[in-house]
C-alpha cells in the first residue's frame, strides 16, 4: 500500500461511526466526542489548500505577521520547522520536499501559542 493510499485511508476514517471523518473529529474513538474540544490553545480562521497538496500548500488566515510552521509525521517526528510571513492574510508554503504521506502540520505564533493544527496528506 503506497504512503498516500495509506493517509488517505486514515483521513477518511470514521473509526467511531459519528458521521465526522477521523481528520475533523476531536475523539473518534467516542461518538459522543465531536465538537467543543477542551484546549490551552486559540485556533483562528483559517483556509488551507489544496488538499491533498501537491508541491506548494496556500494558507489564508486572519492573521498578519509571523508565525512558525512545524511539520510532523504520524510518528511524531519533525520534518520541517521554518518562519512564515503571513501578507494580506495569506502565504504560500512549499511542500516539494516532503515525500508522499500523512503530516500534521502545526502553527504557533511567536509566543508559541498553537493558532492552527491540521492533518495533511501530500501525494
Amino acid at each position: 500500500k503506497s504512503a498516500f493510499q495509506f493517509a488517505k485511508d486514515y483521513f477518511y476514517n470514521d473509526a467511531d461511526n459519528d458521521g465526522y471523518y477521523s481528520f475533523e473529529d476531536c475523539d473518534d474513538n467516542n461518538s459522543n466526542v465531536y465538537e467543543n474540544c477542551p484546549s490551552d490553545n486559540v485556533e483562528i480562521d483559517f483556509s488551507l489548500f489544496p488538499i491533498p497538496v501537491g508541491n506548494m500548500l496556500t494558507l489564508n488566515v486572519k492573521y498578519e505577521g509571523v508565525l512558525i510552521l512545524d511539520i510532523f509525521d504520524v510518528q511524531g517526528i519533525s520534518i520541517q520547522n521554518e518562519e512564515i510571513h503571513i501578507h494580506n492574510g495569506s502565504c504560500r508554503i512549499s511542500t516539494g520536499r516532503l515525500s508522499p504521506g500523512m503530516y500534521i502540520m502545526v502553527f504557533k505564533d511567536i509566543g508559541k501559542n498553537i493558532l492552527i493544527t491540521r492533518k495533511i496528506i501530500k501525494q
